[in-house]
Order: C-alpha cells, then sequence, then structure tokens
C-alpha cells in the first residue's frame, strides 16, 4: 500500500458524521479514494466479461457449497425487481446484483461467482427476501447490506467480522508479514475487499440491534 490515508475512526450514535443509530467506524478515506489496481490480464477480462452479462446464466442456479439460511431480509420501501439490478461500473464495486422468475442473486463483479440466492416477495411497503442460500457466514447481513446500497440507494454500514475484534494492533505491530499496524485499517480494508466503493461505514454485531436505521433525513 503506498497511499497514505487517515486511520478510520469510530464515530459515536449523535456524531455530525454518523446518520446512523449505532456506532460505526468512518473507511471513507479508503471507500472513496482507493483504486483496484492489477495487471492480470485474466481477472481485467473476466470482471468486463461479467460486466456485459444481464446475469440470465444464473436463473435457477445455486451458490456452490450453498446452506440453507434461516430467517429474512426486510427492506422498507416499494420495489419492482426485475433484471439487472447493479452492474458493477468499475472493478471498485465488488457485485453484481440480478432478479428473475422472483429470485434474487448476487455475484461478485470480478470472478462471476454466485454467494446469495433469495426468493423475492414484493409487498406496497416493504420488500422480504426469504429461502435464503448462500455460501457466505452473516449472509442475511450482507444481502441487507447490497440491496441497501444498490437497490435502495441508500447508505448501509458492512457488518465487521467478530473475530478481527480479537485482535489488537500490537498483534499486528508483532507480525513481520502484517500490512497494516492498526486494527481500524485492517477493518477498513477487509471492508474495501469485500464491498468496495460502499464499504464506507462499518459496524460491530450489537445483539438485537444489529439492524441500524438511517436517521431522519437521510
Amino acid at each position: 500500500m503506498n497511499q497514505t490515508v487517515e486511520t478510520p475512526v469510530w464515530l459515536p450514535v449523535g456524531h455530525p458524521d454518523n446518520p446512523f443509530s449505532c456506532e460505526v467506524l468512518d473507511c471513507r478515506a479508503i471507500a472513496l479514494s482507493f483504486a483496484s489496481m492489477t495487471t492480470d490480464v485474466t481477472v481485467i477480462t473476466t470482471f468486463m466479461q461479467w460486466q456485459r452479462s444481464d446475469g440470465h446464466d444464473l436463473k435457477g442456479q445455486e451458490p456452490k457449497d450453498a446452506v440453507a439460511v434461516p430467517g429474512q431480509v426486510r427492506l422498507a420501501g416499494n420495489y419492482v425487481l426485475d433484471g439487472p439490478l447493479f452492474i458493477a461500473p468499475e472493478m471498485e464495486h465488488k457485485w453484481n446484483l440480478y432478479a428473475y422468475d422472483g429470485r434474487f442473486y448476487a455475484r461478485r463483479s470480478w470472478t462471476g461467482d454466485l454467494i446469495h440466492t433469495a426468493t423475492i416477495m414484493a409487498l406496497p411497503e416493504e420488500l422480504v427476501l426469504d429461502n435464503v442460500q448462500s455460501n457466505r457466514d452473516d449472509a442475511l447481513y450482507e444481502i441487507e447490506f447490497l440491496l441497501s446500497w444498490y437497490v435502495a440507494r441508500r447508505g448501509f454500514p458492512f457488518l465487521i467480522p467478530e473475530n478481527m475484534f480479537e485482535i489488537t494492533d500490537a498483534d499486528l505491530q508483532r507480525d513481520p508479514d502484517a500490512r497494516v499496524t492498526s486494527v481500524r485499517m485492517l477493518m477498513a480494508f477487509w471492508g474495501w475487499t469485500a464491498y468496495g466503493r460502499v464499504a464506507q461505514f462499518g459496524r460491530r454485531r450489537a445483539g438485537n440491534q444489529d439492524r441500524p436505521a438511517i436517521a431522519p433525513g437521510q
């Protein structure tokens, strides 16, 4: 990493830069400034291939090694999901989203790997996704994050993996292979790798308050 950026900071509820109802890690210095750089022609070619795809190849497919995920994802609002929902316009966005025949599909934009599927139920004031199939931990949280940004078009913090809270700055500073010496920076770069431009805020799991609402007016 040759770029010098500000170390992410935790913003408490009520902070003028925090529009959410939970404490968040402000990762915008990385999410909004970093660029995805690769000289691997295969990676670039694959990204462009899926950028041109309308996702019809996914119809009826399920993620590799998927398991059924109990629970639902709910998104307030009236939405009609059909066809491509979001196609990454640049490599700094890491997901492509589609909906076909009442089924939601989320694939990685660089590899085309199918990660999540779900059944769509569009209600007058709410979008509900259930019958989720995924090969990821915390699938419901990730789907909610993706829908919030790319369908509802409103910001939402990503869920920071719990095991990262077990690491200290001292652990990183003792590790000769560590690329960063701050846990907050490590969390922000994890978000960047997973979500790119939209990894602007991170959050920790908070018991029954895992669904941070957008503050009024946001």
